[in-house]
């Protein structure tokens, strides 16, 4: 038995401090953070033992794990791509239409897959229409629809991690909350979302976008619709030769050497025997009898070939057949995403050559390209790369790199395209059962298929239809977020085993007074939750807050289920910082500042608190 005095709640709360300051400065990482939770909560006496790791078996746990393998499914077989394709021509004829549609459609897939992989789907699609067919710049359509990606995630329960968890950490008895049961509230927010955002959402952030320079753009080889026309600096492909009786005055330059005094970079060289070698190693020196296929503006090249006596060839020869041939290589822009592979790493360390043929011609962060020293900086969240190889290689790159996405449409070669129907089929039986557990089973006093069940089983349908393989479905699981869960829900149930919740809502109340009502309860419940979920991460919001609302409603009188709603809905108003996975992801490619979230996020914020506070004070309580 936890004890609860005095001394232990004054101790459970410094641990939560301790938790909330990690989180904030980020100096030991969230999942490692809620691990350390896990081994010190018991040692300190704050659980029972026996309840240490719950978390790992819980419902909510293997309920994401589900969602992340279905969601990667049906990613892999391009269903949502398919889907997109008839849409397109649709959405292409203004700003605000194509607003309401792809914020619509992004919406309701995000309300059963995860909101962020639903994000990464839509990016090349939104980018096409907007810069190709509507000629905007995409920082005025970009962010709508990226809010509207989060705002799906209320329409269901399994549209958000804080809600998956929801159930998981009610108290004993209290009923469970059904599929749909949040879905009025979550369709009033999403409604009153996009109309803000497709409106005076969409004025606020018109405005002028950045023209290129004159003068700095040359005459180049790749259409308008290459992502090369951002780029002022560079351009291509080009091929130079190597004279064969070439006589060096000097040492001959390396591929780095080149890229660094003259802005050229030597994405292949193909040798006089006919050995081609793609993305040259840096340090790979000119040779007699090289041809060089490279990019970079005219005005570059030439200061190069003169410097050395090179000579560029005006008709493609060496490089004809494939580096010239546009359905064989290219180049497009990938976005690093906040949970990729290569965060903090540079490209030095990720070996983008050497594992796939693949060179970075520049990197575009905040509003600047940048060209010079790219292998040595660390990557970040909202990055662009600018990348050069061939198709195959780029979709092996795509594969095998978690976190990296292309924002930049090229046919995919999907592994099993085959597979659409069988991947459909296991999504459509998970939805089934779940309507199913929700309507029939959820009023019983044992569910026999709870969301986990149901969502594990159009997983493990996937593999077993071979839509994807077992080493896929591991792949696709995000390890950090499962054991952020995991490690959080014991925090949760010994905040309130120790009694501090309690302590906690008795003290508020007491100190309120008079003040203190249903709507001003259901008010100040939805603003901690978007406070904290600024500050920390929406799931850890939703562990600590969820107990203190259900006390703080029973000292009151109200359902301590209204309670709960608001709070699992309230953390996902995560709208004024770029600190949400999808906000993060979209502030690269729209060249968006922290000022431009405040500005729209902020109205949109008191909409979604107004919103969700009325709906469930007049329909849930």
């Amino acid at each position: 038995m936890v004890d609860t005095s005095l001394s232990t709640k004054l101790l459970m709360l410094a641990v939560v401090g301790l938790v909330v300051f990690l989180f904030i400065m980020e100096w030991v990482r969230v999942d490692v953070v809620a691990i350390a939770m896990m081994v010190l909560l018991p040692e300190l006496g704050l659980l029972n033992a026996q309840d240490t790791f719950k978390g790992l078996s819980s419902n909510a746990v293997m309920a994401i794990i589900g969602v992340m393998i279905i969601s990667y499914g049906l990613n892999r077989v391009g269903l949502v791509q398919k889907m997109l394709q008839p849409i397109l021509g649709f959405v292409g004829k203004g700003k605000s239409r194509m607003v309401i549609t792809f914020s619509s459609l992004i919406a309701v897939i995000s309300s059963v897959m995860q909101n962020t992989g639903a994000a990464v789907l839509f990016l090349p699609a939104i980018r096409t229409v907007a810069t190709q067919k509507l000629k905007v710049h995409l920082s005025r359509v970009l962010m709508p629809i990226g809010m509207a990606a989060i705002l799906g995630g209320t329409l269901t329960m399994i549209g958000t991690s804080p809600l998956i968890l929801l159930n998981d950490i009610l108290p004993p008895g209290m009923a469970k909350f059904g599929f749909l049961e949040l879905t009025p509230i979550g369709l009033a927010i999403v409604v009153a979302g996009i109309a803000f955002l497709s409106t005076l959402g969409m004025r606020l952030l018109d405005k002028p976008a950045k023209d290129a320079q004159p003068g700095e753009k040359q005459t180049g080889k790749e259409t308008d619709q290459s992502p090369l026309v951002s780029y002022s600096s560079m351009d291509g492909p080009y091929e130079i030769l190597v004279p064969p009786d070439m006589v060096w005055n000097h040492t001959p330059p390396t591929v780095s050497e080149i890229q660094q005094q003259f802005l050229v970079n030597v994405v292949a060289i193909k040798k006089k025997n006919g050995t081609l070698t793609l993305a040259p190693h840096p340090t790979t020196g000119l040779k007699n009898g090289f041809s060089l296929c490279v990019y970079g503006t005219l005005k570059n090249i030439g200061n190069f070939t003169d410097t050395y006596g090179l000579k560029r060839i005006e008709e493609p020869q060496a490089f004809k057949e494939n580096l010239f041939n546009h359905s064989w290589a290219g180049v497009l822009e990938a976005v690093v995403s906040p949970r990729s592979d290569l965060l903090c790493k540079t490209i030095i360390d990720s070996s983008f050559g050497h594992k796939f043929g693949v060179t970075l011609l520049a990197l575009h962060r905040g509003d600047k390209n940048l060209y010079q020293n790219l292998g040595e900086k660390p990557l970040k969240a909202g990055d662009i790369l600018l990348l050069h190889g061939t198709w195959k290689h780029l979709q092996d790159l795509f594969k095998l790199l978690r976190g990296l996405h292309t924002i930049t449409q090229f046919e995919k070669e999907y592994h099993r395209p085959e597979k659409a129907n069988a991947a459909l089929f296991c999504f459509v039986v998970s939805l089934i059962l779940m309507l199913i557990s929700s309507f029939w089973f959820q009023k019983l006093p044992y569910n026999p298929i709870p969301l986990s069940i149901c969502l594990m089983a159009g997983a493990v349908g996937m593999m077993l239809l071979k839509v994807i393989s077992v080493n896929e479905a591991y792949h696709a699981v995000d390890w950090r977020t499962v054991f952020l869960l995991s490690g959080l829900i014991p925090l949760g149930m010994a905040v309130d085993q120790t009694g501090t919740a309690q302590w906690i809502a008795k003290g508020i109340v007491e100190g309120l007074g008079s003040f203190m009502s249903p709507l001003v309860l259901l008010f100040v419940l939805a603003g901690l939750s978007c406070a904290f979920t600024l500050v920390i991460s929406n799931v850890g919001a939703c562990t600590l807050l969820v107990p203190l609302g259900i006390s703080l409603a029973n000292h009151v009188g109200i359902d301590p289920r209204v309670a709960a709603i608001v709070v699992g809905l309230g953390v996902s108003n995560s709208f004024i910082l770029p600190t949400h996975q999808v906000n993060a992801l979209y502030m690269g490619p729209g060249e968006y500042v922290t000022r431009d979230y405040l500005k729209i996020g902020g109205i949109l914020s008191v909409i979604y608190i107004a919103v969700l506070v009325v709906m469930a004070y007049l329909f849930y309580m």
